[in-house]
């Protein structure tokens, strides 16, 4: 087995037979770093039932990123040796096992390696590409592994206060065919964002139509997409590279366009997470997560004055109120829902 591992790690990067593997990936998180600074990030692989003596991955960093040959050994590395080349451009980054005992990395997760790197002091963003990722096994077998990219940021060293992310109110009522828009506001009184960012997580039942941008972000540009977790991401972004703004400091910046997709639908929690505003000058707002309760109106009758006074009148939560005092919403009155529009 040692002569074994000793042919294959001299070979590994040469011409052996590559074979797919599912059960082995390797991966790394986007990071920030400071214009002029350094940073270093993890590499990660998974190799759940699968042996890995050694690895080889190369990575393209973006402009105004430089690697400082600097590789550390992680917990999961076994004695083995990180050595750093350049290939056609790009950073060749190998990690062999050793000659003797077991050249297997440590454990089936987590990171084996640490990398750092060095921003230019004009840095802003980029794309660092990580390709021909190839995982080793002792007896000798080239394990093929995709490709990927990570986002390298500028990091964000302030966090603006007085600004607010909110919607309009905790409960929003469908109409008659089960639609209903969820405006998302904020207040911005002295900070002005060049990109916006939440993620929604629907109940089930409910689904997005659309999202559409307001006069406030008229000039950026609105998306919004399913992520592979169920959860809906809405994007409102500058993609002219002018430092475009939100404009204005208040109101509704995009309406969220919901569909009841089950008829049954009576109620459910919307909540709005990962929220984050970026400016020009890279300084950021992350808010806290927030929830609501989206209802559905379909088949409730509308209320007249003279019913008011026909029995207690309860909101959604049980509560007892005022039949004088009835904001916009759902309401219950002797076992029977009703709406006041």
């Amino acid at each position: 087995m040692k002569l074994i591992h000793k042919i294959a790690t001299s070979l590994l990067m040469m011409a052996l037979p590559v074979m797919a593997n599912a059960q082995v990936t390797v991966s790394a998180d986007n990071f920030d770093i400071t214009a002029g600074g350094e940073a270093t990030f993890a590499v990660n692989m998974a190799n759940e039932g699968q042996l890995i003596s050694d690895i080889q991955f190369d990575m393209t960093m973006p402009d105004g990123i430089t690697f400082k040959s600097a590789i550390v050994a992680s917990e999961r590395s076994n004695g083995h040796k990180l050595t750093a080349s350049k290939s056609n451009g790009k950073d060749r980054i190998t990690i062999m096992g050793p000659m003797t005992g077991d050249p297997s990395f440590k454990g089936n997760k987590g990171p084996v390696a640490y990398v750092t790197v060095q921003a230019s002091s004009s840095f802003i963003t980029g794309k660092l590409a990580f390709s021909f990722v190839r995982p080793g096994t002792p007896e000798g077998a080239s394990i093929k592994c995709n490709d990927f990219d990570i986002i390298v940021n500028p990091a964000m060293t302030e966090t603006i206060e007085g600004v607010k992310f909110f919607v309009e109110a905790q409960t929003l009522d469908l109409d008659e065919e089960n639609k209903g828009v969820l405006p998302i506001m904020l207040d911005n009184p002295k900070y002005f964002a060049t990109s916006a960012q939440f993620d929604l997580t629907l109940p089930d039942g409910l689904k997005v139509v659309d999202v559409q941008g307001t006069d406030r972000s008229a000039l950026l540009t609105t998306s919004f997409n399913l992520r592979s977790n169920g959860t809906v991401r809405v994007v409102i972004a500058d993609l002219s590279a002018q430092f475009l703004t939100i404009a204005g400091n208040d109101g509704a910046i995009c309406n969220v366009l919901f569909e009841a997709i089950d008829k049954d639908f009576k109620s459910g929690d919307v909540k709005i997470s990962g929220i984050k505003l970026v400016n020009a000058n890279n300084l950021k707002y992350t808010g806290d997560d927030i929830t609501i309760t989206v209802s559905s109106t379909a088949g409730i009758e509308n209320v007249t004055a003279s019913q008011m006074n026909q029995g207690a009148i309860y909101n959604l939560q049980g509560v007892k109120v005022a039949a004088e005092n009835l904001n916009k919403g759902v309401y219950i009155q002797n076992g029977k829902k009703f709406v006041v529009k």
